[in-house]
């Protein structure tokens, strides 16, 4: 027996699948961003907050995110 998927198909079920892993695991969420901003901070899950708390060269990082993301921590630096 043999069977075909498409490769769009299967990466949509890994991003879902991937998506409630870190939906349901605060702290893999943090690692995973910690290694994506190339340890440029270190990151933890606040879990009372459930927020991403950030230590380190912020504006470095802040250089590197996507607006939807800069756009929060903008707000923080200008305080």
């Amino acid at each position: 027996m043999k069977a075909s998927l498409t490769a769009d198909s299967v990466i949509d079920y890994l991003v879902a699948s991937y998506r409630e892993r870190l939906e349901d695991d605060g702290d893999l969420l943090a690692d995973e961003f910690q290694e994506n901003i190339n340890n440029l901070a270190k990151v933890k899950f606040d879990h009372g907050s459930d927020v991403i708390v950030l230590n380190g060269d912020i504006e470095a990082v802040n250089e590197i995110l996507p607006s939807v993301l800069s756009n929060q921590i903008e707000n923080q630096l200008g305080d």
